[in-house]
């Protein structure tokens, strides 16, 4: 946490902004999707977008993508070649478009640019909120909120 801690907070404007509350929602909205997710991984709202274009959007911003389990966070793959390597785009296809139920994971770290922070308790956003910088990068969920910032 201490790294964390002395992060500069993601800019909140411009390309970046739009690119933190994309992946923002998508995350967001990919944590509770069945087949599809409702939402456009590239901007505007759309009905029922197929979770593949999810996975080819965070690929697109430099992301280490995998799949993982439905309403989940457990890697349908062995996640640790992610972590130094991402997927092609021909993998992901194969990975999101054979019909299965899954969500999109991001390997967070060096590969993808963004650590994430879980405050999952009160007394965890409380020490958040007193001891981190803001950051736009944030999504609320069922327990409380998720943070991203840059790599160091």
């Amino acid at each position: 946490m201490t790294r964390a801690r002395n992060e500069k907070a993601p800019t909140a404007s411009g390309e970046a902004r739009g690119a933190a509350e994309t992946l923002g929602r998508a995350i967001d909205e990919a944590s509770v999707a069945r087949e599809t997710v409702i939402g456009s991984p590239k901007g505007g709202p759309a009905m029922n977008t197929p979770i593949i274009d999810y996975a080819l959007a965070f690929h697109e911003l430099g992301l280490s993508v995998i799949p993982v389990r439905e309403r989940g966070k457990t890697p349908t793959e062995a996640w640790e070649r992610w972590q130094t390597e991402r997927a092609s785009e021909d993998l992901l296809r194969e990975w999101f478009s054979d019909g299965s139920r899954l969500n999109v994971g991001i390997v967070c770290g060096a590969i993808s640019g963004i650590v994430a922070l879980d405050t999952d308790s009160p007394e965890a956003e409380a020490w958040a909120l007193r001891r981190l910088p803001h950051t736009s990068w944030r999504v609320q969920t069922s327990k409380g909120w998720h943070r991203y910032y840059r790599h160091p």
